[in-house]
């Protein structure tokens, strides 16, 4: 690794290690851990839409992408709801028990990454459906031919 990507490295390490001691210092566990779970299932959304882009992909049945696109419909509508909720009805509210400007700030970050992951998502499979199922890579053939 070159000496600059060291420093980089130490630096990016840094600055989560502050980031994180801030974030259980200036709340409790219970504020931290609602963040944490919103993050979590905003991850297993992008994972799940990975996924259908990988068989929209890969696949000559595109029907089989309905198996990552139900779930991530609902995850990622659950989740963005939840993430809204807590914004307005607790990070932000100084009446509530888990009022905490900087987990909202956190969570609003996180809720527009998402939206730009999605939006990019779907503009990738809106060009995936319209390609021929003949370009579909088959099974036998590795991925590094394409």
């Amino acid at each position: 690794m070159a000496a600059s990507g060291c420093g980089a490295s130490i630096a990016a390490s840094l600055v989560a290690c502050v980031a994180w001691g801030y974030l259980l210092m200036s709340g409790d566990i219970n504020s931290v851990w609602a963040l944490f779970g919103v993050s979590n299932q905003m991850m297993a959304s992008i994972g799940l839409a990975i996924g259908a882009t990988i068989i929209l992909r890969l696949s000559a049945k595109r029907i089989y992408a309905l198996t990552c696109l139900i779930p991530l419909l609902y995850l990622y509508v659950t989740v963005n709801y939840a993430g809204y909720w807590m914004i307005t009805r607790v990070y932000f509210n100084s009446a509530a028990k888990g009022y905490n400007p900087f987990n909202g700030v956190l969570s609003i970050v996180m809720l527009v990454l998402s939206v730009v992951i999605m939006v990019t998502a779907i503009m990738r499979w809106k060009v995936l459906m319209q390609r021929p199922l003949s370009l579909a890579i088959p099974a036998h053939q590795p991925l590094s031919s394409h």
